[in-house]
């Protein structure tokens, strides 16, 4: 996990990669975590609180069958 320094605190950044194509269980996954994404994008706006954010997105896993997957 690599870890960037930002003026509000440290941020992390993840980057993963498959070598050969995909497995169907790899492909769910990160259709859901576009989901996840998806969702945050939309929600997010001034004012709105990490906690907020958190369970927009945790909704998303939850729908999946990913409650306790996502922190």
């Amino acid at each position: 996990m690599a870890e960037s320094v930002r003026r509000e605190g440290p941020v992390v950044v993840d980057r993963t990669a498959v070598i050969g194509p995909p497995t169907a269980e790899q492909r769910r996954l990160y259709d859901v975590c576009r989901e996840i994404y998806d969702a945050l994008k939309a929600a997010l706006r001034p004012g709105v609180t990490g906690g907020e954010l958190f369970r927009a997105g945790q909704a998303v896993a939850e729908r999946h069958g990913l409650g306790k997957a996502v922190n």
